[in-house]
Formats: structure tokens, C-alpha cells, sequence
């Protein structure tokens, strides 16, 4: 069971739904609402309609912000476009010279 998920920023949020059944309140039958865990789900007995009753709990769901979406995709792109350039560096070795006079020229530049 999961009582409380927390995110220290604002790139993933939870949220949760509750999904209980209703039972018919019956103060003279002490079986109504038992509970008992068949193979892989609870059920809850409903003494009123003579039956046992899935309870489905409460389902949560993980997302991510829109932003860390976007930092995901932008991500994703800069890798096969890295992966990419990669590839052509090692097909033609003018271009590695010319990418790295450009990472030099650009680390002086920068750093004066």
C-alpha cells in the first residue's frame, strides 16, 4: 500500500484515485464489508446483496511535467544528432579537424 509519494521539484507529480465499493451499512450482520485477499486482489463481503465484492484500492500514476518532457525530448534528438555527427567524423576525417579547431577556437574565446 501506498500512503504518500512526494517530489522535491516540479518535473514529477503523482496523483491518486480511490476506488471503493459501496456496502449497504448492516449493524446486524458482523460479516458485512470483511475483508479477505483472494490470489492477486482483496474483496470485501456485502452481507446486503449476499456476495463478495472486488475492491480495486486506489491507483496512482507518475508523470512528468510538460517541461521535463521536453527536456527529455530535446535530450533524445541531441543524442542522434551527436551519435550522427559521430558517424560522419569517422567517414570523413576533414570534418573531426573542423570540429575540433571549432571546440579550440570556441574554448578561447569563452575563457579568454
Amino acid at each position: 500500500m501506498i500512503n504518500n509519494i512526494y517530489s522535491g521539484d516540479s518535473y514529477l507529480y503523482g496523483t491518486t484515485q480511490n476506488q471503493s465499493p459501496y456496502i449497504v451499512d448492516n449493524d446486524n450482520d458482523p460479516s458485512n464489508g470483511m475483508v479477505r485477499y483472494r490470489g492477486d486482489h482483496f474483496e470485501i463481503y456485502d452481507s446486503y446483496n449476499k456476495r463478495w465484492t472486488i475492491y480495486t484500492g486506489n491507483s496512482h500514476t507518475l508523470s512528468f511535467s510538460p517541461r521535463a518532457e521536453e527536456v527529455m525530448r530535446w535530450a533524445e534528438k541531441k543524442m542522434l544528432h551527436e551519435q550522427q555527427e559521430a558517424e560522419l567524423c569517422k567517414k570523413y576525417p576533414a570534418l573531426q579537424t573542423a570540429k575540433d579547431n571549432y571546440e579550440t577556437i570556441k574554448a578561447l574565446v569563452q575563457h579568454g
